[in-house]
């Protein structure tokens, strides 16, 4: 095979695929009942990662920041974050702060471990703190960072007394995270969906800020981690390492791709079962079958297409291994950040279904526009950004990931399990008719189309 592997050397980047660390971070606190997350930097790294959020969800989105400036670069943001935690609590009064890093807080050498030791916390109230320089990783990085550290600064040891799974979906949309906790239902009567952004992005934001919508989940829960039999975590770089953190509870414990397309959802089915001991339930094996027949009725409409990604690294590992499973060509997997594992994961992709590919795990736009100038695809499939290279070069778009920001309700729409392998389908057919019909006359044109 004829499979090349790259990263960008360049000095300057052009348009990262990629979003900074502390938007994953917050993403992640969002997921967390009564929950503020909190941004250690200046206020332009604050309103950055709000309106990403923003943009994405239509819908106000309120964080707090330590608002560091030019006296803090040279004594530090220690008397700052004090002061913000101080206001935080008696303002808002929300039960924790999540307290994430950014470039300037790094930077001039903030020890936020030893600072978050000296916070003033009300009693009954928690603080928690990560590790988030914008300049390391991506998003899945923040997101990362975060959760594992809920699970150290708040989870402590128990017994397993109960049959309860424990459920860390990875950086997706509250749609994904319904369909897959839907699944998780049938296996449990217990779970805890850890973090959980349903019902925090996908409604209306409460017009009291000093109100927290009843989502999220509790802290509580969060303590109790060690005492749940068993925990799934999807998509390896955003949630492995805070699934590594509950190793030493003795939980058993499934790493995952996120479950997307058919061969990811039956693996979450197939763990689900052996964890839980119960039966695959009826409704799935219909649900599957379903996806399967539209599979095969539509591979002609499929087969060969060559696509490129531009995702992050946990979307675009399971998208090319979607892609791949029903007859397309996944030749180019292009993410802003991944680590050295990201690459072998798209290689033994590539080396399953035969596909000469190029994966880069430190691109920007401007090495995925040199590749498309000697490669021709038939597809892009990615965020927003995509859509300044699908007008050059004249490919169709297929919007998924984050951030989607210039088209309404699209997180509304999961890609995850069954169902979201049929969404993604119709989503790939329905680019790819729109395209082909652009530039074809008005009495050319078929009312109808032979599937």
């Amino acid at each position: 095979m004829n499979n090349q592997t790259e990263t960008s050397r360049r000095e300057l980047q052009i348009d990262a695929l990629n979003l900074c660390p502390p938007i994953g971070a917050m993403y992640a606190a969002f997921g967390i009942h009564a929950c503020l997350p909190h941004s250690h930097g200046a206020s332009g790294c604050c309103r950055f990662q709000r309106m990403e959020l923003s943009k994405h969800f239509q819908k106000i989105v309120r964080v707090t920041s330590s608002m560091l400036q030019e006296p803090a670069a040279v004594f530090g943001g220690e008397e700052n974050l004090q002061t913000s935690v101080n206001n935080i609590f008696r303002v808002y009064n929300p039960d924790i702060i999540a307290v994430h890093t950014t470039c300037l807080s790094e930077t001039i050498g903030d020890d936020i471990k030893g600072i978050a030791s000296r916070l003033e916390i009300p009693d009954d109230k928690r603080l928690v703190w990560a590790t988030t320089p914008g300049y390391v990783g991506s998003q899945l990085t923040g997101y990362s960072a975060m959760t594992e550290a809920f699970i150290k600064q708040l989870s402590v040891p128990g017994e397993h007394h109960q049959k309860k799974l424990f459920l860390i979906p990875g950086l997706i949309n509250p749609s994904d995270i319904e369909e897959i906790a839907r699944y998780a239902a049938l296996f449990f009567d217990k779970m805890t969906v850890f973090p959980d952004v349903r019902g925090i992005f996908d409604c209306k934001t409460l017009r009291n800020e000093r109100t927290f919508l009843p989502a999220g989940t509790p802290v509580c829960d969060i303590a109790g981690a060690a005492s749940c039999s068993d925990v799934i975590a999807l998509g390896a770089e955003a949630t492995f390492s805070a699934a590594d953190a509950l190793a030493g509870y003795g939980l058993s414990s499934e790493k995952l791709m996120l479950p997307i397309g058919l061969g990811a959802t039956d693996a979450l089915i197939s763990a689900l079962h052996k964890m839980s001991g119960r039966p695959v339930p009826q409704t799935l094996v219909l649900e599957r079958a379903r996806a399967v027949d539209v599979v095969m009725n539509l591979h002609p409409q499929l087969f060969g297409k060559r696509v490129a990604l531009l995702c992050d690294a946990d979307l675009s590992v399971g998208l090319t291994a979607f892609l791949a499973e029903i007859g397309m060509k996944p030749v180019c997997v292009c993410t802003g950040y991944g680590e050295e594992r990201f690459a072998d994961e798209i290689q033994a992709i590539f080396d399953r279904y035969q596909i000469e590919g190029y994966v880069n795990r430190e691109a920007d736009r401007y090495d995925l526009e040199c590749y498309l100038n000697e490669h021709p695809v038939d597809l892009l499939m990615g965020s927003s950004r995509g859509k300044i290279l699908a007008r050059k070069f004249g490919i169709p778009l297929v919007r998924v990931g984050f951030p989607v920001i210039d088209r309404p309700l699209e997180y509304l729409t999961p890609v995850a399990g069954y169902r979201g392998c049929l969404h993604l389908i119709q989503k790939i057919l329905c680019a790819l008719a729109e395209h082909s019909e652009r530039n074809t006359r008005a009495e050319d044109l078929h009312i109808a189309e032979s599937f």
